[in-house]
């Protein structure tokens, strides 16, 4: 549910921009009008800052992709000297699996919000450069009371903010752009550290056993991998 800012935010963005300077200087305005204007002015200021407030509060925070990576279990056999011939020394005996320690818990959004100024920000990426600035010396002019060079909307006013900051070569504008069109790149996290390795002491490796990089047969113990796997999804599940 969005709060009692954001929805006044909301509701200034829709505004022409001759509204939002006569309600700015309104002298009977609020405390609450003041907070608005503050990050407006701020947007169309170029401050990046601001801008990711606003895209933040009024179209939601864009999701984080999280590709999670398991370690991998294999059974070392460091006495082996050879592989068996026999299929049935594949099965390997049951392992006593230890209780897997507490994942890390991974905060991300269900679903991505779609509002108004991400989608002034997609038409503006097929619109002429000049655009941004045309929208901008508007917006100015009717600071100056001078409406004779257009009346942009408050929103409008804002991406502009954000597009003359890459027109300035401000590599921050740019990568916010990117993530605000194209969404964020995947954090990979790993969980419970690096590939895990167990021994056993048989003097026969079993079949489909192969040497290691050290010249030691090794058995990729999938079933124990998934195991953990397993275990670590039921109690993020439960959370």
């Amino acid at each position: 549910m969005s709060g009692r800012l954001t929805e006044g935010f909301r509701d200034v963005i829709e505004l022409k921009w001759s509204e939002f300077a006569t309600m700015e200087k309104n002298d009977q305005s609020t405390n609450f009008t003041s907070i608005i204007s503050a990050i407006t002015r701020a947007c169309m200021g170029g401050s990046l800052r601001a801008i990711q407030t606003a895209l933040d509060r009024i179209d939601g925070k864009i999701a984080m992709e999280i590709d999670v990576e398991y370690p991998k279990f294999y059974i070392l056999y460091p006495e082996a000297t050879k592989k068996s011939d026999d299929p049935a020394i594949i099965d390997i005996d049951p392992i006593a699996l230890p209780e897997p320690a507490e994942p890390a818990v991974i905060e991300v959004d269900e679903e991505l919000p779609t509002g108004s100024l991400r989608a002034v920000l997609e038409r503006m990426l097929d619109s002429p450069k000049k655009t941004v600035t045309d929208i901008i010396v508007a917006a100015e002019r009717v600071d100056a009371g001078n409406l004779t060079g257009g009346d942009p909307m408050v929103k409008s006013v804002i991406v502009a903010g954000l597009m003359k900051l890459v027109h300035d070569g401000k590599i921050g504008a740019v990568f916010e752009v990117f993530d605000q069109i194209d969404g964020k790149v995947a954090d990979k996290v790993k969980i419970l550290g690096d590939d895990v390795f167990m021994k056993r002491y048989d003097t026969i490796a079993p079949a489909n056993a192969e040497k290691n990089e050290n010249g030691i047969y090794q058995v990729s113990a999938d079933n124990v991998t998934n195991a953990w796997v397993a275990r670590l999804e039921q109690r993020k599940d439960k959370r």
